[in-house]
Formats: structure tokens, C-alpha cells, sequence
């Protein structure tokens, strides 16, 4: 009978040895909003950003810093690191709570490859089908970053690859079970080489002939045919109009948003939902009238007035009521743009700055994915291409001037010649205490003299 004690008190305490080796590291909370670095220091690249009170992952301890995972990730099978943290602001209770959503949920209206980058010829690292909720972020050239449904880090690390905008739907998928964006059919990966913390990323998926790929990514999702065919009856909304010269869509009502696709002068568009001087806009066969499904925004001061064509109901769509004749929809007025007819005057330097004459266009507060942002537009009155240590030296000296306690200062360069409402040449990103990104793009130079220095 004792021996049979001592035996069972054994395996008991063997179970319990076992169960502590499998789920590694502990349960932290940052006390303010923290940075992610891709490296154990306050130098290294700037990766991600964690929100006060939010519940992580901590492994590895050295020389003051932890690794950072997804608090789900409870054993090393099969562990990615979001990024690096200092310890000292990780506590092991919650204080302070400033949890806030970041990203959007959405779904691919047709099947579409993963890219390794914000390219179409750069290397499939997977593929997202209809039915499948991915979490997106970090949007930029027409691109989002795609991570894991569950994802609760923002994170680069994070990031699983990058989908063309254009092929997803916001919003999770509409009267269908979801479906993990881990699934097998979504993406393929390989498993976690040996040793601690050490991971593999994705990879792409066993290759396909060239004509079963091609009716992959060109197939229709069933879901959203459904969806699309149970709004009746269809009632006409919103305003289409043609555009009368290039118009660029936003993310946001917010022109420090992001860009999301460009509609070319003659493209017919829908508008709708005017609010602030914007107007969510979609495409010019939408049926069902949902801001979620809009493509962005637009500012309507950038449209010209036009005439507008209103968006008669389908006969075979009209239900029981028989194909009667619909009341057109209120044409919404857009007042023209009184500068839109001439070009606009370029602008002038009037402050000198590390030899630099330059003009402030735009100075705006706003909130981007749950942190405070002061972003500027800056003016560089100059006759040649400036160098890149120039223009970092020129970008950090206006953050000493401007910047502000718990807040990131963007700051967005243009040059002459360039469009002030497009993409900006150089972008530099800071905390209050040190410069997180700072990068320029060539392409943005396109059309102007500097294309060629």
C-alpha cells in the first residue's frame, strides 16, 4: 500500500515537471505604451508597439530585455517572436489599461497569392482563399501586411506576408463559420527549426499547374455571390460620377491617411456618405449600401462638379413588386475646386533650417491605430536632389522643435514639382525620444526633374 502511495505521488509530480516544461515563459503587462525592437536595444529597428495593460508573452531574459510573443503561444513547438522589449516596463500585474483596436479584419473576395513584398513579382510565400478572416495593417502603396485573425501584437514581425488591397472585402465573412487565417489552405508553413525560440517563417505552398492556379485566382467567391444576390429589393443610393481628372482615395477621412487605390481621369465612381467634406466611395456597380464595404475615402473639394448619373434598381432584382420604376436618388452637389482649373501655385520657402530653405504646409494631430500622431507636411525649396544624410539631419532638428511627450512625430518631405496631395518623398518616423523609421521613395520623384539626378 505504500509503495503504491509513493508510486502515484511520483507520477503526479512527473506530470506536473512535464506540464511546467511545456508552456515556457510568463504572462506580462506593460505600464504605458511600449515599443518593439527587432534586436535587444533601444537603437535597433523599430518593429511594433505594445499597448499599456496589454497581456503578453515574455521568454529569454538578457541583459535587460525579453523576447515578446502572442500570449496564446504557450509551448517552443511552434513560437514566433513579435519583437524585443525592455523588462523593466513589463510588469507582472496589470496597472494602467489602454487597450485599443488596431488593423482590420477582412476577407478575399477571389483567391490571391501572398507576397514575400509590395510586389506582384516578388516570391509567394502563401495563399489566402474566399472564406478565410485575416487580420491586415500597416498599409501602404496600394499593399497591406497581412497577419493572423488572432493576432493580438502589432508587430512587423508579425506579419505573415502582403496582399494587393484590392482583393479583400472589410469585414469578417458574412454567414459562414470563420475560418482561421492559420489554416492549412490558407498558408502553408514549416515547423520550427531546433533550439529555443528559433522559427522558420512561411513558405510557399506545393506547387500547382499553371492552369489550376489561374482559375484559383480568378475565382469568384460563392459567399459573396449569395450575399450579394439576398439584398433585394435594391433601392437606388449614392451618386456616380466620372472623374474628371486623377483622384486619390484614402483610407481615412484624414489627409495624412494612407493611400488605397487611384481612380484615373474618365473612371466612373459611386460616392455616398458625405461627413467632414469626405465622401466614402465605392465601385460603380455597388448594390449593397454599407460604409464597411467602401474602397475609402475621398475629399470632395478634389472632385470637379459634373453630371451626376444616378443608380437605378435591376427589373430582375425587385422582388415581388414587379419591375417598377424607381424614384431617382438626390443628386449630391459638389461645389468645383476654384483652384482646380489652373495649376497650383508651387509653394516658397520661408524658414532656414541646417541650411535648408523650406516651408511648414500642414501641421495635424491624429489618432492612427490607437496611438497619438503629430504628423507634418514639409516643403523643401530646393534646385538639385538634396542628400539623404542632409535631409535626416534637416528631418531631426524639426523633431527637436516639434516634438511632443508620448506622441509620434511623422514627417512627410516634398520637394518642387512633386504633388502635395500624393505620397511624400521622404517620410521619417520619431517617439519623443528617439527616430524609430526614416526612408525615402524614389518612385515619388516620378514626372519631376529629380527623376534623373
Amino acid at each position: 500500500m505504500r509503495r503504491a502511495v509513493i508510486l502515484t505521488l511520483w507520477m503526479v509530480l512527473l506530470c506536473a515537471a512535464a506540464a511546467s516544461a511545456a508552456e515556457f515563459g510568463e504572462i506580462r503587462y506593460p505600464d504605458r505604451t511600449l515599443n518593439l525592437r527587432v534586436e535587444r536595444s533601444p537603437k535597433a529597428e523599430w518593429v511594433g508597439i505594445l499597448q499599456a495593460g496589454q497581456p503578453v508573452r515574455v521568454a529569454y531574459l538578457k541583459d535587460g530585455w525579453v523576447a515578446v510573443f502572442e500570449p496564446y503561444m504557450k509551448t517552443r513547438d511552434s513560437v514566433k517572436v513579435a519583437g524585443y522589449a525592455n523588462v523593466k516596463y513589463l510588469n507582472k500585474k496589470r496597472s494602467k489599461v489602454e487597450e485599443k483596436s488596431w488593423g482590420a479584419v477582412m476577407h478575399p473576395r477571389t483567391a490571391v497569392n501572398i507576397r514575400s513584398k509590395r510586389n506582384a513579382r516578388s516570391s509567394k510565400m502563401g495563399k489566402l482563399v474566399p472564406g478565410t478572416n485575416v487580420r491586415v495593417d500597416f498599409p501602404e502603396d496600394g499593399w497591406v501586411a497581412v497577419l493572423e485573425d488572432r493576432a493580438t501584437i502589432r508587430s512587423k514581425l508579425n506579419v505573415r506576408g502582403f496582399v494587393k488591397s484590392t482583393y479583400l472585402l472589410p469585414g469578417p465573412v458574412a454567414g459562414t463559420a470563420r475560418k482561421p487565417a492559420s489554416s492549412p489552405e490558407a498558408v502553408q508553413t514549416t515547423p520550427p527549426a531546433t533550439g529555443e525560440g528559433q522559427v522558420r517563417g512561411s513558405v510557399a505552398p506545393a506547387p500547382k499547374t499553371q492552369k489550376a492556379e489561374k482559375a484559383e485566382e480568378h475565382a469568384v467567391s460563392d459567399t459573396q455571390d449569395r450575399e450579394a444576390k439576398a439584398q433585394t429589393p435594391v433601392k437606388p443610393w449614392g451618386t456616380v460620377i466620372t472623374a474628371k481628372h486623377k483622384v486619390r482615395i484614402r483610407k481615412e477621412r484624414s489627409m495624412t491617411s494612407h493611400f488605397v487605390k487611384t481612380v484615373a481621369a474618365g473612371e466612373r465612381i459611386k460616392i455616398d456618405f458625405p461627413k467632414n467634406g469626405w465622401f466614402a466611395v465605392f465601385e460603380p456597380d455597388a448594390t449593397v449600401r454599407s460604409e464597411q464595404r467602401a474602397l475609402g475615402y475621398v475629399l470632395a473639394e478634389h472632385l470637379k462638379k459634373g453630371e451626376p448619373v444616378t443608380v437605378t434598381p435591376r427589373p430582375e432584382s425587385l422582388g415581388n413588386e414587379g419591375a417598377k420604376e424607381a424614384r431617382p436618388a438626390k443628386p449630391i452637389i459638389i461645389k468645383p475646386d476654384p483652384l482646380a482649373a489652373s495649376a497650383r501655385p508651387a509653394p516658397k520657402g520661408d524658414k532656414y533650417l541646417h541650411g535648408v530653405h523650406y516651408k511648414l504646409l500642414e501641421k495635424a494631430e491624429t489618432s492612427r491605430n490607437g496611438v497619438d500622431v503629430v504628423d507634418m507636411k514639409i516643403f523643401v525649396d530646393v534646385k538639385q536632389l538634396p542628400k539623404a544624410t542632409i535631409m535626416e539631419d534637416f528631418a531631426k532638428s524639426l523633431w527637436k522643435e516639434h516634438r511632443r511627450s508620448n506622441k509620434l512625430l511623422v514627417i512627410h518631405i516634398f520637394l518642387p514639382e512633386m504633388d502635395l496631395d500624393d505620397i511624400s518623398f521622404i517620410e521619417a518616423v520619431y517617439s519623443h525620444d528617439e527616430p524609430l523609421e526614416f526612408w525615402a521613395r524614389r518612385t515619388a520623384l516620378y514626372g519631376t526633374r529629380f527623376m534623373d539626378q
